[in-house]
């Protein structure tokens, strides 16, 4: 995925440093994650080892060493190794969600499979119409998953991808985006995307701003982060500042970024398990839908922390 690359893949590339970010949250090897339960379906926060953490097919041997440049220093210090990083979690969203889809086509047609089984038997077996319409509705469930996956991957390429890639190919400044550094090390590491509306100050118009968000923590304090298309800056820039400002602050963004933005988030196992059942149950049923960031969601993470700080 790296520009002008055609060497083929390694199978694990991390989206987030391995030996960095992830190292320092991790405990004996491990961190927390929100992953879909196998047998029932819901989604839950489950242990994970580093070397699966944040994995996938993106980059060749070669390019892989890129990422080093600033792996090796546990910290993006640099605007190149931010940018980079930027666009290794864009690799990311893009080639997971693609992915996805083809998982989901997959499930469907395996779906049609069971349903042209049933419908032979609908003349003996009148149980079966119950069977039938559940599979009807299975089919359903997944044909608007796909539609819904193939809409954002399309948007995601079109507003984030592609020109980031230009981007980092020309020196351009396509994208736009904003960090905050500060000298507490959290014990959460983001790397996805996320969407909000914003009311725009020129015509007083709604817009729906996708952005790429960003949480790595470093050895010594902690980089916060959005991208987005350079048009879009002011929105973002509003957002964020606003968020930070607003009541619960930065702690009540971050959760918001969780909860309605990317899965694509670790936790220190500590934290996790030394939370109140009941406030573990909240976070884990409310992951998910809205999908929109302006949706403040807080259930009391990093107050402890980030108290009277911001």
């Amino acid at each position: 995925m790296y520009p002008d690359c055609e060497n083929a893949s390694i199978r694990r590339s991390h989206a987030i440093s391995r030996a960095g970010s992830l190292s320092i949250i991790a405990e004996a090897g491990h961190v927390v994650r929100p992953a879909i339960h196998a047998r029932t379906g819901n989604v839950q926060i489950q242990r994970i080892g580093l070397r699966q953490a944040s994995t996938f097919p993106g980059f060749c041997r070669i390019h892989e060493l890129e990422f080093g440049r600033f792996e090796n220093t546990k910290a993006c210090e640099t605007e190149d190794a931010w940018i980079l990083q930027l666009f290794r979690t864009a690799c990311w969203e893009l080639r997971t969600v693609t992915d996805g889809i083809g998982t989901l086509n997959r499930m469907r047609a395996a779906y049609n499979s069971r349903v042209d089984e049933s419908l032979k038997g609908l003349l003996r077996l009148d149980g079966l119409r119950a069977r039938s319409r559940n599979l009807d509705d299975q089919q359903r469930l997944l044909t608007e998953s796909i539609a819904r996956l193939a809409k954002h991957r399309a948007r995601f390429a079109r507003e984030i991808f592609a020109p980031l890639k230009r981007d980092l190919i020309d020196g351009g400044c396509r994208m736009r985006g904003l960090t905050l550094v500060i000298d507490i090390v959290l014990p959460l590491c983001l790397a996805g995307s996320g969407a909000f509306t914003w009311l725009t100050l020129g015509n007083g118009r709604k817009r729906n701003v996708l952005a790429l968000l960003q949480v790595l923590p470093t050895v010594t304090g902690t980089r916060i982060g959005m991208l987005a298309p350079a048009a879009t800056y002011d929105c973002i820039a509003g957002y964020f500042i606003q968020s930070v400002n607003h009541t619960g602050g930065l702690a009540t963004m971050l959760q918001t970024w969780m909860t309605h933005g990317t899965e694509q988030w670790f936790l220190k196992p500590s934290v996790w398990s030394t939370l109140p059942q009941a406030t573990r149950s909240a976070i884990e049923g409310a992951l998910g839908p809205p999908y929109d960031l302006a949706e403040v969601c807080d259930h009391g993470l990093f107050a402890d922390i980030l108290s009277g700080r911001f």
